[in-house]
């Protein structure tokens, strides 16, 4: 399902294999400056992808340029009329990240353009909406240095500038945003590897993972000494501001990517990117920090109470993150899996802690139907069914006669 692609009018219809989409071509546009609303240093780090193009696009001190994904055009001509779409000439290739619609450009390696991409990937609309262009970037300016993180353990990418155009609806403005969000790779990393976690567990022609594959876990033994030091890491990576600030990152695979030491081929830590769709308590926040985070009014990212909080962890971190890595290496149905999770989060969540009410004595907790939001088309009004709750089981549970 995650490979599922939907192109609404008035994009063009594609066929399969029709288009590269791991290699798109970053357009330009112009926009009038009172249509814009910028947040951080936008045209000083625009200027950096502009000064590597051969053929430079320049514009009026009344307009502003925005990069946009070629496909986008359409949407473009559809929904702006005040908008002046530059020609092909003033273009440059790049490469997509896993989400399709970050963009990468050779020469730049520290920075990523995240661009609006009108297309249906799963159930989701894949354009950049107000909130996620204001509220990502007052998350790195304002928030992200005052979180309970071990920095040794856990590497964010900020998201350090946004523009968008300003229009009173916020699904037709998501059509023409981007974000800019320095990045962590290989080329920034001071040597360390830098994978998507998402790969780990994506499986070859013959049903291997390629975790198993690339680091030779032919043995119960060897996938069980993988999997203890992958979750001690993963949960004092982002277990810490969830339990202290009220803050849960979107967690899930293709948003965190695992840092390893190339010469040990030792885990060593994760990096996360993307606060879209992280879940923040404001007055835990502000309990731990003295500060609350100015979001745009109806923001999905704000939480009614912890509880949500720790729901979304769980969905994000346990259901769409660890548990995958643990059924890929086969240790899920003997519960040895569950027993190494369960250790190593109650290492790090106190007795008296709601979280440990939550995840070790509920009998159930909370998840999205994802087939149901992907044949309903729903998005922020989720359909949500509750599932017995995979912590507090004990491993007898899972063997199998």
């Amino acid at each position: 399902m995650h490979n599922l692609r939907y192109f609404p009018p008035p994009m063009p219809k594609i066929s399969p294999g029709a288009y590269d989409f791991r290699k798109p071509t970053i357009r330009f546009v112009e926009v009038p400056r009172d249509k814009a609303y910028l947040r951080g240093p936008w045209e000083e780090k625009l200027s950096r992808l502009i000064n590597i193009m051969s053929k430079k696009p320049i514009c009026s001190p009344n307009n502003l340029l925005f990069p946009v994904h070629e496909l986008q055009l359409s949407n473009i001509s559809a929904n702006f009329p005040y908008v002046k779409i530059l020609p092909p000439e003033y273009s440059i290739k790049a490469n997509s990240q896993a989400s399709l619609r970050t963009l990468v450009v050779q020469g730049i390696p520290d920075l990523v353009y995240k661009v609006s991409f009108g297309i249906k990937v799963t159930s989701v609309l894949r354009t950049i909406t107000p909130w996620s262009t204001h509220d990502g970037t007052e998350f790195t300016h304002k928030i992200l240095e005052k979180l309970r993180v071990d920095k040794k353990i856990l590497k964010i990418a900020p998201e350090i500038a946004s523009a968008i155009v300003n229009e009173q609806d916020f699904a037709i403005a998501g059509h023409l945003s981007c974000i800019i969000r320095e990045d962590y790779n290989d080329q920034t990393s001071e040597g360390e590897k830098v994978i998507i976690c998402a790969a780990l567990t994506e499986k070859d022609e013959n049903g291997i993972s390629f975790v198993e594959r690339a680091w030779r876990l032919d043995t119960e033994e060897k996938r069980i000494e993988f999997f203890e030091r992958y979750s001690q890491l993963l949960f004092a990576a982002f277990l810490p501001p969830a339990l202290y600030n009220g803050v849960s990152f979107e967690s899930h695979q293709q948003n965190v990517l695992a840092r390893f030491d190339p010469c040990s081929e030792q885990l060593v830590g994760f990096v996360v990117r993307d606060f879209g769709a992280i879940k923040l308590h404001q007055d835990t926040l502000f309990s731990s920090t003295g500060l609350r985070a100015n979001l745009l009014k109806d923001s999905s990212i704000e939480a009614n109470d912890l509880l949500e909080v720790y729901t979304w962890l769980y969905n994000k971190l346990i259901l769409a993150h660890i548990f995958r890595l643990m059924h890929v290496l086969n240790l899920h149905h003997s519960g040895v899996g569950w027993k190494i999770v369960r250790k190593h989060l109650s290492e790090l969540i106190p007795r008296d802690h709601l979280l440990w009410n939550l995840w070790f004595e509920n009998k159930e907790i909370k998840l999205k139907s994802f087939l149901r939001v992907r044949f309903e088309g729903l998005y922020g009004n989720a359909s949500y069914f509750y599932i017995i709750l995979e912590l507090e089981l004990l491993p007898e549970y899972y063997i199998v006669s």
